[in-house]
């Protein structure tokens, strides 16, 4: 897994690619811990975006990850956005039930 982080009109944008699995989810919550206090250095309300378009697989250990990063953003009042979803991704939050959840945008 790899991310690219940039910053656009007060928005922290991760770009992520490869699989969100188990074997990567360490990584992946330290990434987006760090993505998440950069959104708090430079707006308030924090806003952050995840940029899906790289992103293959996605399984329970990810989703964990994007949960707990949705809670902490929520209770900043903060955005979470994650856009550019391929199917077999957005079938993993349609089946869970989180596409109800997050702020999914094509």
């Amino acid at each position: 897994m790899e991310i690219q982080k940039t910053q656009a009109d007060g928005v922290v944008i991760a770009v992520l690619s490869g699989k969100l699995n188990a074997a990567s989810s360490e990584e992946f919550a330290a990434a987006l811990d760090e993505a998440v206090q950069e959104a708090e250095s430079i707006a308030q309300p924090p806003s952050l975006r995840l940029d899906f378009r790289g992103v293959r697989f996605l399984a329970s250990a990810g989703l964990r990850v994007l949960v707990a990063t949705q809670k902490r953003l929520n209770s900043k009042a903060g955005t979470f956005t994650i856009v550019n979803v391929g199917e077999d991704v957005k079938e993993v939050f349609t089946v869970t039930g989180l596409d109800d959840v997050f702020n999914i945008v094509k």
